[in-house]
């Protein structure tokens, strides 16, 4: 379909190199009930190049299964945290409706079985969160 090339290495590799150091990429990363070796493929090999790759899963109720993921990975060189898991700065200027810092960091407290398979496909990389 027309967002395959969003699960595509060669994708990935493009975008971390045109990214500015620190910068950060998110795009679509499926459904955590129905794509697990997707997700797993994304952040273990789509993720291999950049600083920090990370699976977020956001409540969507409209969505199939009521959820869907992001993928966001965080170029090396930039200043502060690697991890995606908390923000950079707090939108203060904008008055929004439902983000909260808090819900952000919420977006990355996965399911067991997902939070597993994660650390078992990355062995070789420490995850973010595994200090």
């Amino acid at each position: 379909g027309p967002a395959e090339k969003l699960f595509s290495k060669a994708f990935y590799v493009n975008a971390e190199r045109i990214l500015k150091p620190g910068g950060v990429i998110c795009s679509q990363g499926e459904c955590l009930w129905l794509n697990e070796e997707l997700i797993s493929t994304m952040v273990q090999d789509y993720g291999a190049c950049f600083a920090c790759a990370e699976y977020a899963s956001i409540q969507v109720p409209t969505y199939p299964s009521g959820q869907i993921g992001a993928f966001m990975a965080r170029k090396s060189g930039g200043k502060g945290e690697i991890s995606c898991r908390w923000p950079r700065r707090e939108p203060q200027e904008m008055e929004l409706r439902y983000y909260t810092s808090e819900m952000h960091a919420a977006a990355f407290a996965l399911p067991a079985f997902l939070q597993r398979r994660l650390e078992a496909t990355n062995k070789k990389r420490r995850l973010s969160w595994q200090g």
